[in-house]
């Protein structure tokens, strides 16, 4: 018997610090608005900080299974973020969609980033390696 089903499955939380598998890796990452944490078998590897000023007012973490990645979205002070969080050969891919006023400064241990939308950042899956970023 097979059972088919139009509608798609998209878990989602409001709340933040939920833990949330990284579909197709053995990863998982603790989400808060600022602060991205990535495990491993409960060790933390390393967290992306996030220059936002918040609030953030309708937080969300949504998990796409069908496209194999994490999606965060939410209002700032600044304006609307959304980005996505996919798993790509030894790097998470982390997609700028929507950025406050266009864009945004992180921190990756002691190096700063600034990322625009639409541009696409490499994090390595360990410490040894650094970012690299892409349009």
């Amino acid at each position: 018997m097979r059972i088919n089903s139009a509608a798609r499955h998209l878990p989602f939380s409001h709340h933040p610090g939920i833990c949330c598998p990284l579909p197709g890796s053995h990863l998982y990452l603790k989400l808060f608005p600022a602060r991205l944490s990535f495990f491993h078998a409960g060790a933390l590897l390393f967290s992306l900080d996030l220059e936002i000023e918040g609030p953030v007012l309708d937080f969300t973490v949504q998990l796409d299974l069908e496209k194999m990645q994490i999606r965060v979205f939410g209002h700032t002070r600044k304006g609307y973020l959304r980005y996505a969080l996919r798993r790509e050969g030894d790097s998470v891919l982390l997609t700028c969609e929507k950025l406050p006023g266009g864009q945004l400064r992180c921190q990756l241990a002691t190096q700063v980033l600034q990322l625009t939308a639409p541009q696409t950042l490499s994090l390595p899956c360990t410490l040894h390696e650094m970012p690299t970023c892409s349009s």
